[in-house]
């Protein structure tokens, strides 16, 4: 079984070694949580609407990974919990908004930025939302993926721009981009 670690992304782990995830776990990881975000969609919406730095949100988190055994053929996958909320929040988003204007939405939201990856998540949108967007729309893990997050380099290097280092693979960039399009989407309903 190929096990998916922790992404080194979240504030305060900026100097640790980052695991770059084989793409069969990431594509793997995916289709687990588009399951669990149709046959949860309620449970799904909740554990993203809570604060991701507190325990119980964590705790949920995992919880709902495991409530979910039917959506996965395998025995036990660790995974990182930061993918495995991007990669619900992508399916939710997509599900929600897929021909949303992404330039709009993004500019009618107020998103709260908790934590330097978050920053970087809302500030990416906010720079490229197209080019954002555009990433939402490549299969995981495949080579036009690549090319979209390619895209994206000068919008990552303007929203770093005075920042110490920063490390980030494929796979977590992707879900700070879901991430905050999922919450851009949401505040901009609540505010309606």
């Amino acid at each position: 079984m190929t096990i998916l670690t922790a992404l080194a992304l979240a504030a305060g782990q900026a100097q640790a070694p980052v695991h770059v995830p084989e793409a069969e776990a990431v594509r793997t990881l995916h289709e687990f949580a588009a399951c669990v975000a149709r046959e949860r969609t309620g449970e799904a919406r909740t554990v993203l609407a809570m604060d991701y730095r507190t325990d119980a949100r964590q705790r949920r988190l995992r919880e709902l990974a495991r409530s979910n055994n039917r959506c996965l053929d395998r025995n036990v996958m660790s995974m990182s919990e930061l993918l495995f909320a991007g990669a619900l929040a992508e399916q939710l988003y997509l599900t929600d908004n897929r021909g949303a204007d992404a330039a709009a939405l993004v500019s009618a939201a107020r998103l709260e930025a908790r934590s330097r990856s978050e920053a970087l998540g809302n500030c990416v949108i906010r720079q490229a939302p197209a080019e954002a967007r555009a990433v939402l729309d490549t299969p995981v893990t495949s080579e036009s993926e690549g090319t979209a997050l390619e895209a994206l380099r000068p919008a990552v290097q303007a929203c770093l721009q005075g920042a110490d280092e920063a490390r980030m693979n494929r796979p977590g960039l992707r879900s700070l981009i879901a991430l905050s399009f999922y919450h851009a989407a949401r505040v901009t309903t609540a505010a309606r």
